[in-house]
């Protein structure tokens, strides 16, 4: 490029981005981080890549499983980790998420009690008989503070 010349920053057709694009590698701009994603239609790479882990696909399970196996009180601890760090926002994005699908978690909550419901009253007898004591006493308590 010459001393002075202006650059031109053509806009990346995948992701929007303004990147510097040489035409030599054809009419259809693609940023770095895109390129390098392996996006395009005539990425070859990408389509052996796709290819291999078809027919490979349980040999590759089996590997992650592994890899994951060893490696999951590492991931665990990193998981703690982040959550610790970053519960105001993962609170906010839970409580927005309920927020925004209310109707759905509700059905799903009745549905699950519809069909479990012989399994949850079981497990609600058990519980009272548990706690009977403990709920006889709360219960008189109240009765005799009012």
């Amino acid at each position: 490029m010459e001393i002075g010349a202006v650059a031109v920053k053509y806009k990346c057709i995948i992701c929007g981005a303004e990147t510097d694009w040489d035409e030599e590698f054809g009419d259809k701009p693609i940023c770095v981080k895109c390129w390098d994603k392996g996006f395009g239609a005539d990425n070859k790479q990408a389509a052996r890549q796709r290819k291999y882990r078809q027919e490979h696909k349980a040999e590759l399970a089996a590997c992650q499983r592994k890899w994951y196996q060893e490696h999951k009180a590492e991931l665990a601890a990193r998981r703690r980790k982040y959550r610790q760090e970053h519960k105001v926002e993962l609170a906010a994005r839970g409580r927005k998420y309920r927020q925004e699908h209310k109707a759905e978690l509700a059905a799903r909550g009745r549905k699950y009690r519809q069909e479990h419901k012989v399994e949850l009253a079981a497990c609600q007898r058990k519980w009272y008989q548990e706690h009977k004591a403990e709920l006889a006493a709360r219960r008189r308590k109240l009765k005799n503070g009012l």
